[in-house]
């Protein structure tokens, strides 16, 4: 019987974490010896991409019934692929259950590029098929309409109203983000949660205005198939939030908790 005894080891601390930080912790194996291995250890903060802390130790693997080092068993060996130095990332490969190297790449930029990448398969992209067919279905209206097409009636003045409003109100959320603005769902570095302007009533304003632009074109169009196709994306959007609140929950933790208790999502004292 035997067993790996921890004869060594040291840790630099960096900088402080706090409770609302999402940590990075990555571990892997520098060397084996005859009957050594050199682990090392880094957590990193990843909205800063800073250091918290580095860790090292060395392992020594122990007959336990004689109490003295013994060989490390090739089969021990190859279960783990050798990282020299920090020049590398471990990571764990759930599908083989083995650790594996990969070629060193920021952190924010693996997770940015694989939230884009999702979000472009389930919102995106359907979403973009949704509005040129609702759109090219009110357009059709609209030309059967030829000449009243620039007649102000009733419905065409609530449409025209919501379609303003609606531009102007998503117009004012993506000034109030600045460069926290993304057309994809991504947490860029640095990232602050922005709670004034527009966002001190709802948590989306940008869905809110452009919904109220969406449903103003086929109601200016007088279009009930254009409406009842773009209202398909009612489901593309409540899922894209939950994923967004998810995101959002991970980088702010409690600070965006807090604010979710104290606003709706889309509508004020509503939803």
């Amino acid at each position: 019987m035997t067993r790996a005894l921890r004869v060594w080891h040291h840790i630099e601390r960096q900088h402080l974490a706090s409770t609302d930080d999402r940590i990075q912790a990555s571990t892997w194996i520098v060397k084996f010896s005859r009957v050594r291995s050199q682990r090392r250890y880094q957590f990193v903060r990843l909205s800063e991409k800073a250091v918290l802390a580095k860790g090292e130790t060395d392992w020594v693997y122990i007959d336990v019934a004689s109490g003295r080092p013994r060989s490390i068993p090739d089969e021990i060996k190859a279960a783990f692929t050798l990282v020299p130095g920090e020049s590398q990332v471990a990571q764990f490969d759930a599908s083989s259950s083995r650790i594996r190297c990969v070629s060193p790449e920021p952190v924010e930029r693996m997770i940015m590029r694989d939230s884009i990448r999702k979000d472009l398969l389930i919102f995106v992209l359907p979403a973009i098929l949704v509005y040129s067919a609702g759109f090219g279905v009110c357009a059709w209206d609209l030309v059967r309409r030829q000449g009243s097409l620039f007649t102000l009636s009733a419905h065409s003045l609530v449409g025209l109203a919501l379609i303003v409003i609606g531009l102007t109100l998503t117009f004012v959320a993506v000034g109030t983000l600045q460069r926290f603005y993304s057309p994809t769902l991504r947490v860029r570095r640095d990232h602050q949660l922005i709670t004034h302007g527009p966002y001190r009533f709802v948590r989306h304003p940008l869905y809110t205005g452009a919904g109220m632009a969406t449903v103003g074109v086929p109601v200016y169009a007088s279009s009930l198939a254009g409406l009842l196709i773009l209202l398909t994306l009612i489901p593309l959007v409540v899922n894209r939030i939950r994923i967004e609140e998810q995101m959002m929950t991970a980088e702010f933790g409690d600070s965006y908790r807090a604010y979710a208790r104290g606003t709706k999502k889309l509508i004020p004292f509503v939803y």
